[in-house]
């Protein structure tokens, strides 16, 4: 998600979602699982309301941006990566 929504590689975004895990206290793979459940429009599943709170709040601006830009018509595919 991070690599498509930022232009970023793929170590840069397990790093980012490392350094944000740390900084919530939550696990990585909650925090990317959460990411893509997000993304996804999936609701918070039991026990990781932490991780989607992260998530939402490191974030939710990028994904909001990326569903602004689909509902005007410029659908990159963001959605579903």
């Amino acid at each position: 998600m991070l690599i498509a929504l930022r232009g970023c590689t793929s170590n840069q975004a397990f790093v980012e979602i490392v350094e944000t895990a740390r900084a919530h206290n939550v696990g990585a793979l909650s925090l990317a699982d959460a990411l893509v459940a997000i993304a996804q429009d999936e609701p918070s599943q039991n026990g990781e309301d932490a991780a989607f709170s992260a998530a939402r709040a490191a974030w939710g601006h990028l994904l909001d941006g990326a569903r602004r830009a689909e509902v005007g018509g410029e659908h990159d595919g963001v959605a579903g990566a």
